[in-house]
C-alpha cells in the first residue's frame, strides 16, 4: 500500500489500468451499499407514513361512531345487513351507521341524507363489519355493545398497505 501511495505522490504518470479498475470496483461496491441503505430508508419511511395515516383515519372513523352514539343518545339499536340502525332519544334522531362503497356512512333515516366519512384510505368490506351484541339476545337493544372491525388499506407503489382495527363501544 505504501508503494502505491508513494508512486502516486511522487510520480506524475497517473494510474495503471489495473489500479483504475480496482478503484472503480471498490467505489462501485461502496456506492451500491450506500444506494441500498438509502433505498431501504425511503421505503421504510413511506411504510411508516402510510401506517400512521391509516391509524389517524381509523381513529377519525371510530371517533365519528362514538360521537354519533353518544351525541344523539341511543334509545334502541338494531342490527342491519350493512351496519346498525340507531333510534335516538328524540324520535327525529334516527340514523344508521353502515359500510358502503368502501366508506363508513352515517345516514339520517328520516331525511335520507348520507354523511360519508372522507378519508384517503378505503375499507375492505369483505373483512370489515359492524356487529351488535345484546344481553339478552334480542333484535332490538336498549343497552349493549357495538363491535366494529375495520380493515383499512391504501395503495403505495403497486402494493396494498393494510391496517386492521377492532373497537368495542358500550351504550
Amino acid at each position: 500500500m505504501k508503494r502505491f501511495v508513494r508512486r502516486i505522490r511522487g510520480d506524475e504518470r497517473g494510474m495503471t489500468l489495473i489500479e483504475l479498475i480496482a478503484s472503480i470496483s471498490i467505489m462501485s461496491m461502496a456506492l451500491l451499499a450506500i444506494y441500498g441503505v438509502i433505498h431501504f430508508g425511503f421505503n421504510t419511511y413511506h411504510k411508516v407514513t402510510i401506517e400512521n395515516s391509516l391509524r389517524d383515519e381509523g381513529d377519525l372513523i371510530m371517533s365519528t361512531v362514538i360521537s354519533q352514539l353518544y351525541d344523539k343518545g341511543a334509545k334502541s339499536v338494531t342490527q342491519s345487513a350493512s351496519g346498525i340502525d340507531i333510534v335516538g332519544v328524540e324520535e327525529e334522531d334516527t340514523f344508521s351507521i353502515r359500510l358502503a362503497n368502501e366508506q363508513l356512512q352515517v345516514v339520517n333515516t328520516k331525511t335520507s341524507s348520507i354523511q360519508e366519512i372522507a378519508t384517503d384510505s378505503r375499507i375492505d368490506q369483505d373483512r370489515s363489519g359492524i356487529t351488535l351484541v345484546c344481553t339478552p339476545a334480542s333484535p332490538t337493544c336498549g343497552s349493549g355493545r357495538v363491535d366494529i372491525k375495520l380493515v383499512l388499506y391504501q395503495m403505495y407503489g403497486g402494493r396494498r398497505q393494510e391496517l386492521e382495527l377492532e373497537s368495542r363501544f358500550g351504550f
